[in-house]
């Protein structure tokens, strides 16, 4: 069987969001594959040109120029 199931990840714990299969069985096996909304490395980039000097961007346009 495969479903969608959205949850909430606290304190160490999957708590789910919407309802459990009805067919699940209590203590039974299953595999959780774990999609977020957020890509954290896009988000560190982000983070990163943000937060870099002019010199830093200079230097990197620069080492772009030179990689092509």
């Amino acid at each position: 069987m495969t479903t969608t199931l959205e949850a909430i990840y606290e304190h160490g714990i999957f708590k789910p969001i919407s309802s459990v299969p009805a067919m699940l069985r209590e203590n039974e096996k299953v595999r959780i594959i774990i999609e977020t909304d957020i890509d954290r490395e896009l988000e560190n980039e982000f983070t990163e040109w943000e937060t870099a000097s002019d010199i830093d961007l200079l230097s990197f346009e620069r080492k772009l120029k030179v990689a092509k």
